[in-house]
């Protein structure tokens, strides 16, 4: 059973960091920090691909994915650079979160990917419509209650 958790996780985590390096090649591209509205609608992007690969039910995840993008700003609440320096940053703790994850597999290994993936997405109250942003912090946690539930329905308990 544990050689299939894993060839599922590597799978998983193989994809995710694929987008994560993907993405980090156009966040490290030279002057993107003068076209700021470009490095925004990337960082949506690279948003909404994580989400997309996370494994939650498909209607939290429309739910998730449509409250993202309608409360997404795309001004910048502070100079490009500090933006685009804290989205490397956050893509930095997702690939050391993959790392770890392989490195220490277990029942929950996915669930625990899915919640790091979640957790380090470079959005903050700052960058969503003053409006919008509550919806998205709601369903956010409602998303975190989900995949906790599944750890501990998996193993009795979340770590």
């Amino acid at each position: 059973m544990l050689t299939s958790i894993n060839t599922g996780l590597y799978s998983a985590g193989d994809d995710l960091l694929g987008v994560i390096d993907y993405y980090e090649s156009l966040f490290s591209r030279s002057g993107l920090e003068a076209r700021g509205s470009e490095f925004r609608a990337w960082e949506l992007s690279m948003m909404v691909d994580v989400v997309k690969l996370l494994h939650i039910p498909d209607s939290m995840k429309d739910e998730l994915l449509t409250s993202i993008v309608r409360a997404w700003r795309l001004d910048l609440a502070e100079p490009a650079g500090d933006q685009i320096s804290a989205a490397l940053q956050k893509m930095e703790e997702i690939r050391q979160g993959v790392a770890w994850i392989r490195a220490n597999p277990g029942p929950n290994s996915q669930h625990l990917l899915d919640a790091t993936a979640l957790l380090s997405l470079p959005m903050r109250k700052v960058d969503l419509k003053e409006d919008r942003a509550q919806d998205v912090q709601d369903l956010l946690r409602a998303v975190v209650a989900d995949l906790r539930s599944r750890m501990v329905e998996c193993c009795g308990q979340a770590r």
